[in-house]
């Protein structure tokens, strides 16, 4: 479950190396000059030693003790974020239309929490933003 959700869901990338190399924002020997240090520390090796072609080498490398998997320079389709946040702008579409349809249900709810009708909305489209797990844990 945990690949299925990481796959399409995913996190944002905290690996700043992967989204150079991935995304090819900057060109293989300024990403090498850049992370050098980083690449060096991951092919145990010193920053003397490193070549270029170490950086491409090491990209297509799989490592299943860490979970890297094999990159591409310049990947096609590689986006460096998740989907989360329109995930979530999603189902406070949905859960607006459903409101905005359902006259009885918000009607309903207004008199179970007692707050007017006119504020119940926004709060509850601010919650349903919110309704997905956070990295902080806040559920």
């Amino acid at each position: 479950m945990t690949k299925l959700y990481n796959k399409y869901w995913g996190k944002a990338e905290n690996d700043a190396l992967k989204v150079a190399y991935c995304s090819g924002s900057i060109t293989e020997k300024a990403i090498f000059e850049k992370f050098k240090p980083q690449l060096a520390k991951n092919l145990k090796k010193s920053e003397n030693q490193l070549q270029l072609s170490d950086l491409d080498d090491w990209a297509k490398k799989e490592d299943k003790k860490t979970g890297k998997g094999k990159w591409e320079y310049k990947q096609a389709n590689y986006a460096a974020y998740h989907l989360l946040p329109y995930h979530c702008l999603d189902v406070a579409a949905v859960g607006k239309v459903l409101l905005d349809k359902n006259v009885y249900l918000t009607q309903c709810l207004s008199r179970l929490t007692g707050i007017n009708e006119e504020i119940l909305k926004p709060v509850l489209l601010f919650f349903l933003v919110l309704h997905d797990r956070c990295e902080t844990g806040v559920e």
